[in-house]
């Protein structure tokens, strides 16, 4: 205990530090030793709170261990002028510290007035760690040993619904899910090679997400990344998964239960960021943090170089998605192009600079698409059905009485087992026919058209690859005789 007051009596120095004599961040008056402890985060952030006008600190919620999760709030105004907001959210993986520690940094510096410029163009929500249970333990999982980046859909953990609270109050235009990746794995060093990479930000691959977001990301963001993190040192690559030189490499999940295709599928400017990690948790820290926080600050600048480009897309797209009539994607798969991606990898041992060329399949094709219903009807008694889309905070009303409705359904629904992104999957395409809904008093009504449109079609239909028949909670779904229990309303009231 006495170590920790000491730690916060040093963190109070924030309240007298000047531009000229930042406050170090923890990281940096550890010398880049070892990770911040929870408490030590707390302590730093909120006495960052209490001596910067800059900064506002609040707690946005608990841990399933009951730690408080801090959210940051960096502002030359604490957010009242009508400015774009950028979203960072870090270590949702808890044995992932250098973006927790990047971040901490980042408050030092914002302390210091260094992001003045920056933030004349742009307001920054920071959660600098959403699993504060996986850090103390130095474990991926939660305290419930739950993967919080496989949690996005279902928010059953309280950490993931903390992101998305904040998201859904404060809808920030841009949001940045920050990581860490393993550069040498097994079948790379037994091929004698390690992969020659920093840091990785990833686009949305989904393609229920906004081509236009994902064409600003490619052909201006990407460019403008790795020219600035060149300039640093340090080395930017597109975010890229394979198991080692002899498999195919792909972009990414197009799964929505991560941080990244959770917020992208809303239409926001979303990216995830994988940082290069080292032996252990608490080893080259200093590279790793450091790396991470020029990536951190290379996004936030172009987030806030181009806030009104963002913005007005955002924006477009988000008016967009309440009243697309439009077919969406439920099936859909990694495609190659005849091209082959030229990884920069490493001799190991050795280090000489080199390329591996590796098969590459960077399309994604929709399989299957459904088209979009008016609303959803959920029986009163679909419990769970029900209790996710509160979560999610999606709109809907009640039936006060008992009603008859046209609607769709699916009868006799058969689902085959597979294979997608290397985990079994269940593949369904049933049709729908058209019926008179017995509908009762508590039924409820879900409309499509509201700014979750997307997560609402890819959760409930029963072909979705994504949606909630995926998952163990929801296996119920997969073995039901007779109609389907999601009925699909086509036409509202006239």
């Amino acid at each position: 205990m006495k170590y920790i007051s000491g730690f916060f009596c040093f963190a109070l120095a924030v309240l007298t530090a000047s531009a000229a004599e930042r406050t170090p961040a923890p990281i940096e008056a550890h010398n880049y030793t070892r990770a911040t402890t929870h408490e030590e985060l707390l302590a730093f952030v909120r006495a960052a709170g209490t001596g910067s006008a800059r900064i506002t600190v609040s707690t946005i919620g608990t841990t399933t261990q009951g730690r408080d999760i801090p959210l940051v709030i960096i502002s030359r105004d604490a957010m009242a002028s009508p400015r774009p907001r950028a979203f960072v959210f870090c270590s949702q993986h808890g044995n992932e510290p250098s973006g927790k520690e990047a971040a901490l940094t980042l408050i030092s510096q914002a302390a210091a007035g260094d992001l003045d410029q920056l933030l004349a163009h742009v307001d920054i929500l920071l959660m600098p760690s959403v699993n504060p249970d996986g850090n103390e333990a130095a474990k991926r999982r939660n305290g419930a040993n739950a993967d919080l980046n496989r949690d996005h859909l279902l928010l059953l953990q309280p950490e993931t619904r903390a992101v998305h609270d904040v998201y859904n109050k404060w809808m920030p235009v841009a949001t940045l899910d920050v990581h860490e990746f393993g550069a040498s794995g097994e079948d790379w060093q037994k091929a004698g090679y390690v992969r020659a990479i920093d840091e990785q930000f990833g686009l949305p691959t989904n393609p229920n997400v906004s081509p236009a977001l994902i064409t600003l990301g490619r052909e201006k963001l990407f460019p403008f990344l790795e020219s600035r993190l060149r300039d640093a040192g340090v080395r930017f690559f597109n975010y890229s998964i394979g198991g080692g030189p002899s498999d195919s490499v792909r972009h990414s999940t197009t799964d929505i239960n991560d941080g990244r295709q959770s917020l992208a599928i809303q239409h926001s400017f979303s990216l995830i960021l994988e940082g290069r990690n080292g032996k252990g948790m608490n080893d080259d820290l200093r590279r790793r943090v450091r790396g991470q926080l020029a990536a951190i600050r290379a996004y936030l600048t172009f987030v806030a170089d181009n806030a009104s480009e963002i913005s007005s897309l955002v924006e477009k797209e988000r008016r967009h998605i309440v009243t697309a009539m439009g077919p969406v994607a439920m099936q859909m798969d990694h495609i190659p192009d005849g091209s082959k991606l030229a990884m920069p990898v490493k001799t190991f041992p050795g280090g000489m600079d080199s390329t591996v060329a590796l098969p590459y399949n960077p399309v994604v094709r929709t399989l299957f698409e459904v088209s979009r219903p008016w609303a959803y009807r959920i029986a009163k008694d679909q419990t769970p059905i029900l209790a996710l889309l509160a979560r999610h905070g999606v709109q809907s009303w009640v039936l006060s009485r008992d009603t008859v409705i046209d609607a769709e359904a699916y009868a006799d629904v058969r689902f085959a087992t597979g294979m997608m992104e290397g985990d079994t999957a269940y593949f369904a395409r049933p049709e729908a026919r058209t019926v008179r809904c017995q509908c009762s008093a508590g039924d409820v009504i879900v409309p499509v058209h509201q700014p979750r449109a997307t997560m609402i079609v890819s959760a409930l239909e029963p072909s979705s690859l994504w949606g909630i028949a995926q998952y163990p909670v929801f296996s119920y779904l997969r073995s039901i005789n007779g109609e389907y229990p999601v009925y699909r309303i086509m036409n509202g009231p006239k």
